[in-house]
């Protein structure tokens, strides 16, 4: 896993994804609310691919397990 190392090179990325790393993200933060990650693990992932859209003052790992509702999320 890359995240520990600030996330995968974007080569990596194109080649084992097929995609680029936006893509990938986005992609990422789609799975990761259904998800069963640890919140570390969604930690180490939030400081390797930053979600780029979350509300002000909530905490990135708990916007990525979903405990916001639909509406929160915007």
């Amino acid at each position: 896993m890359w995240a520990p190392y600030g996330g995968a090179p974007e080569g990596e990325i194109l080649v084992h994804f097929g995609m680029t790393t936006h893509r990938f993200t986005e992609r990422l933060w789609q799975l990761i609310p259904e998800s069963h990650c640890s919140h570390d693990a969604v930690r180490s992932l939030t400081s390797a691919y930053p979600r780029h859209r979350r509300p002000l003052g909530f905490p990135p790992f708990r916007y990525a397990l979903g405990d916001l509702s639909r509406e929160q999320r915007g």
